[in-house]
């Protein structure tokens, strides 16, 4: 494969996330001998995971890297990406010191991206990498401080917490906090009986509603009143017509959020199902990452590419001609792009049962 000019041969291989984890020296580990308050001062630091497939992976890289003169970071363009690729070149860097590093960018797994990305390598940004490391340092130090807080407080006083660890989050706190909000709001609500009126003119096939503009009455006396008098003089008079176009926007590029709010309201679907049955299409290869706040489409993006892998499939197969034959029109542009992920599109499963 040419690389810069050079004939040379690339190995490819893969990570699962992280490889590192930030902890506290042993010294550290026994929560009663010391004030929680310590965790926000004693000293951190980075070690591989000690699960098997971590350990497994680091001997994997350094085996490919040993004797190497590039190493090529090609994870997710983000700042969790940016981390780990940070990450990767540590471990490799163990064995080979004499790697020159590069980091491949791209937005979208399509072949004309892929080599736009090997043409161009830059260099890793190793101030997003740091980032990730100050959130996962806070992250270790208010969840640590705080969980041998509370449980060390709270133990004596009750009997079942006996051996419990009562953890604490800086984000599952708040996202609990919101949950129990809403459930005493539930808990809270009262039925109250309405009343309203409704009418509907029907003309040979047609019918009209017509909406009422008062609020709902929550007295059955005066909704009956109301109503009866409408039924004694039936007759009604337009007093107005009011005329304007309405403009129906196309939607926006699809993103995790309004892809999560569709299926749970109108597919009445949990939202961990969702997610989990997204993953398992992009798995499949049917949908790009599920995992995205962008809600816009590079000028770059190939579409006609995916629209033809659509052609076979016996579903909409017909629909993808017609686009692929003058009716195609490019999506809307929303205003958010994370620069790691396009908005969730089709890949593939133009051959398959969906």
């Amino acid at each position: 494969t040419d690389f810069q000019g050079t004939n040379c041969q690339v190995v490819m291989t893969s990570v699962s996330g992280h490889l590192f984890e930030c902890e506290f020296p042993p010294e550290y580990s026994r929560w009663e001998a010391y004030d929680p308050g310590i965790c926000f001062d004693i000293p951190v630091f980075k070690r591989v995971k000690k699960d098997s497939d971590s350990e497994a992976i680091k001997r994997n890289l350094q085996d490919q890297s040993r004797g190497a003169n590039f190493l090529i970071i090609w994870t997710d363009c983000d700042l969790e990406g940016e981390n780990i690729g940070s990450e990767i070149v540590d471990v490799c860097r163990q064995t080979n010191p004499r790697l020159t590093v590069k980091r491949a960018k791209f937005s979208v797994i399509q072949e004309r991206e892929i080599r736009q990305a090997w043409r161009t390598v830059g260099e890793l940004d190793m101030l997003k990498a740091a980032a990730v490391d100050a959130r996962s340092e806070l992250d270790l130090r208010i969840g640590a401080s705080f969980t041998r807080f509370q449980t060390l407080q709270l133990r004596p006083q009750f009997q079942d917490l006996d051996k419990m660890i009562l953890s604490y989050g800086s984000c599952q706190f708040p996202t609990l906090g919101f949950i129990v909000e809403q459930f005493e709001k539930v808990l809270r609500f009262k039925e109250e009986i309405f009343w309203k009126i409704q009418v509907i003119l029907k003309k040979n096939s047609e019918s009209c509603s017509f909406a009422w503009s008062r609020h709902p009455v929550f007295n059955h006396r005066v909704a009956t009143s109301i109503y009866e008098s409408c039924v004694e003089n039936p007759a009604a008079t337009v007093l107005g017509v009011d005329k304007k176009p309405k403009e129906k926007w196309k939607p926006l590029p699809l993103t995790t959020i309004e892809m999560m709010k569709f299926c749970t309201s109108r597919l009445r679907m949990p939202a961990h199902k969702v997610m989990e049955l997204a993953e398992s299409l992009y798995r499949k290869q049917w949908i790009s990452y599920p995992r995205t706040e962008t809600d816009i489409f590079l000028d770059s993006f190939d579409f006609h590419e995916l629209i033809r892998a659509q052609q076979t499939n016996a579903a909409w197969g017909a629909f993808a001609t017609h686009l692929e034959n003058g009716g195609f029109k490019v999506p809307r542009k929303g205003k958010n792009n994370d620069e790691a992920h396009p908005p969730i599109h089709p890949t593939g499963g133009g051959n398959a049962e969906m």
